[in-house]
Formats: C-alpha cells, sequence, structure tokens
C-alpha cells in the first residue's frame, strides 16, 4: 500500500466493529450502494483526490469472495472512477484462498497467490465500458 492509500468499501463495512471503525480510521472510503446519488457524490471526492495526487485508491470491483471457481462480474465504479480521473488501473488478482475451510468457517494452514498484471489504460478502459 502506498503512504496515501486507501480503499473504497460499502458503507455496510462500517457498522462491522471494530474492523468498520478501523476501516474508518485508517481512511476508507464508504460507498451508500442503497442511495446511488450519494454513492456517486462519494466516488467524485475520491476522483478528485487521485486527481491532486493526494490518494490512491484500492478497488474491488467483483464487489465479494465467493466460493465458486469462476470470476464473478465486475461493478464499473472503478472503470468509471478511473475515466473520471484521468488514471490508469492497475490490476491485482487474489486468487482462491486455500487457508480457509467454508465448512467449519475457520482458519488453517495454507497459501494464496496475488498477481499482478499490466496496467490498464484509459482508452482500454474506455473501451471496457462501452462494450
Amino acid at each position: 500500500m502506498t503512504p496515501h492509500g486507501t480503499v473504497i468499501a460499502k458503507k455496510e463495512i462500517f457498522w462491522l466493529w471494530p474492523f468498520g471503525l478501523g476501516s474508518w480510521l485508517w481512511g476508507t472510503v464508504f460507498i451508500d450502494r442503497l442511495h446511488p446519488d450519494r454513492a456517486q457524490k462519494d466516488l467524485n471526492m475520491a476522483g478528485a483526490h487521485i486527481k491532486t495526487g493526494k490518494a490512491r485508491i484500492v478497488i474491488f470491483p467483483e464487489g465479494t469472495r465467493h466460493r465458486g471457481d469462476e470470476l464473478l462480474p465486475l461493478k464499473k465504479g472503478a472503470f468509471h472512477l478511473a475515466l473520471a480521473a484521468n488514471c490508469p488501473i492497475q490490476p491485482v488478482i487474489v486468487n482462491s484462498y486455500a487457508f480457509l475451510n467454508h465448512n467449519p468457517r475457520k482458519f488453517e494452514c495454507g497459501w494464496y497467490s496475488i498477481d499482478i498484471i499490466s496496467v490498464l489504460f484509459n482508452h482500454l478502459i474506455f473501451h471496457y465500458l462501452n462494450d
């Protein structure tokens, strides 16, 4: 994470105490998905911070983890934010957690992998949004 980095998360995360408090103190931008006008305002604020060089934003466009092997459809907010802020996207893939046992819901010894792939620039993002 960069010195001026933060994440965008759904507003409901804020109410998961004490994790929500820690997220708020960290500087997480909470998005109110139930009220699109507020969500857009929050994303615009994040975009303004990116433009002025004050922040780098981490977004999870899939929206959630799931037990399946396939990738869920990506939400487009991250891509719209990148276009509005005129900045590239650095895709990072966190593969399935091999240390998370879903049946008894406990953590065990294991591994996971993180892949960092090529940067997506605005012309590629624009093409994705218009398909």
